[in-house]
């Protein structure tokens, strides 16, 4: 999982403000809201807005946590991939490596499809 850490000070670059790509993005919303709902976001048009802005950072939290772990698994499988230029390793080295023994990983086999029947 991936740990949260301070950030580094931003560095200057030749790419937009987010502040404009946001304006642009408001302006394609409200386009996609009047052609949705007949009508721009209002204020007292019946709506809860405490509600839909709470549901809507449940929505925001859901899709950060699955962009981290999609990250996690990208950055997981690049790693995997630079490994398959190295000479595999011998039968057995990671087992031995985590401290496990063929005889611990065959007991612990055997409780599962145990468990299983």
């Amino acid at each position: 999982m991936t740990q949260i850490v301070d950030q580094p000070p931003p560095a200057p670059n030749d790419r937009p403000s987010v502040q404009s790509l946001v304006r642009s993005d408001l302006e394609v919303r409200e386009r996609v809201g009047v052609a949705r709902y007949g009508t721009p976001l209002q204020p007292h048009n019946g709506r809860d807005a405490l509600v839909d802005a709470y549901q809507e950072v449940l929505d925001l939290a859901c899709y950060l946590r699955q962009a981290i772990e999609e990250h996690d698994s990208l950055r997981a499988f690049v790693d995997w991939v630079s490994r398959l230029d190295q000479p595999a390793p011998e039968p057995g080295e990671e087992l031995a490596r985590r401290g496990l023994t063929v005889d611990r990983v065959a007991a612990a086999a055997r409780r599962t499809l145990g468990a299983a029947s």
